[in-house]
């Protein structure tokens, strides 16, 4: 008996596993960037300047959900308002890791939301020109900091639009007794093409 209740279990097992289809996606993306920094400082506030990127993405799919890690290399532009329009300037590397939901899906397109974390580790940041990052030395600026990604995307088989806003969790400052808080926040539209995929 024991081993007919074990039999009918792995079978069980078995049929359910079977039952799950997953779908993948690997590609290139492209980016257009709009970047502004929310600050604590009460004189001081940032305007959006326009930036770009491109990177990587892969994509696991299984029925309505789906997970996204991305590798992205950014460069971004905001202008500081009360001193004659600074511009303050900085590249970093993005690894977003995100985790969507299909609002709606068929064999030809599809409709997208997600959510989740990035890490974004800073390769340069400037304010007019000079280089405030230095990660050999003592820099105001820290190596990373991180933020959190919400948005909505389309796909029509080959090709994934995004368009996502994220929201920065850590000032970009080191934390001092005097340095402000200043966070990124920026709206992001992207254009992807899946270079491999597998419908689930």
């Amino acid at each position: 008996m024991k081993k007919i209740y074990l039999l009918s279990f792995f079978v069980t097992a078995f049929a359910a596993k079977a039952q799950v289809k997953i779908g993948y996606a690997l590609g290139l993306k492209g980016e257009a960037i709009l970047t502004t920094m929310q600050t604590d400082v009460a004189k001081r506030s940032y305007s959006m300047g326009f930036g770009n990127g491109f990177g990587f993405f892969a994509r696991l799919k299984t029925g309505r959900l789906y997970f996204q890690p991305e590798f992205k290399y950014a460069n971004q532009t905001t202008y500081q308002k009360d001193t004659d329009k600074n511009k303050v300037s900085f590249t970093s590397f993005d690894v977003p890791v995100l985790l969507g939901g299909y609002v709606f899906k068929s064999k030809n397109g599809s409709v997208r939301l997600f959510v989740g974390p990035e890490l974004i580790f800073f390769n340069s940041f400037k304010n007019d020109g000079e280089d405030l990052f230095n990660p050999r030395n003592s820099s105001s600026i820290r190596s990373g900091t991180g933020s959190f990604v919400l948005g909505t995307g389309v796909d029509f088989k080959r090709i994934s639009v995004d368009l996502r806003y994220k929201m920065g969790m850590n000032s970009v400052k080191r934390k001092t007794t005097s340095s402000p808080n200043e966070t990124i926040q920026q709206i992001v539209l992207s254009v992807g093409y899946k270079l491999l995929y597998k419908e689930d």
